[in-house]
């Protein structure tokens, strides 16, 4: 019996740690979510014509912290996008009629030209051919859209553009 203890012990002491370092990992991402937040003034614009994902998005970020305007549809992101600045753009790359990456072409030639965009896919492609700062690939968690805007916003910071 005394070993069955010693061996329950352990793994209680192992299944600490692993919880230490779940608790690290989400102060690290709340820390980085505070950091971002303050960067983004404007909110942040989903548009994508599947009813799940766009519920997940907004929801995601908006328990985050982040204020979130939806669209489900290309050509309705299109319309808010005129109506109101953003502080960064996520859109669906396949969508019917109006696709995402006709949102991110009229984003870079017409309005927002600051603004950081990106694609929601579910299969690889090249960002820089359609003008996406970086991409969000299905599935993904709530850390995954936290390092993919993350890593857009960075991406804008240091190239000196400004909210």
């Amino acid at each position: 019996m005394q070993k069955n203890a010693v061996i329950i012990s352990k793994e209680k002491e192992a299944g600490k740690e692993i919880l230490k370092e779940k608790e690290a990992d989400v102060d690290r991402l709340l820390t980085g979510t505070c950091a971002l937040i303050e960067k983004l003034k404007e909110p942040i614009l989903v548009i994508d014509d599947d009813p799940g994902s766009l519920f997940f998005l907004r929801f995601c970020l908006s328990r985050l912290g982040f204020s979130v305007d939806i669209a489900d549809s290309g050509d309705k992101g299109i319309e808010k996008i005129k109506e109101k600045s953003y502080s960064a753009v996520l859109t669906s790359v396949r969508m019917e009629l109006v696709s995402g990456i006709h949102v991110a072409a009229f984003l870079q030639s017409v309005l927002n030209k600051d603004t950081p965009i990106i694609g929601i896919s579910g299969t690889p492609w090249p960002i820089d051919q359609y003008g996406f700062d970086a991409v969000l690939y299905r599935p993904f968690s709530t850390q995954d859209i936290l390092r993919v805007l993350q890593g857009a916003v960075d991406i804008f910071f240091v190239k000196g553009n400004c909210y």
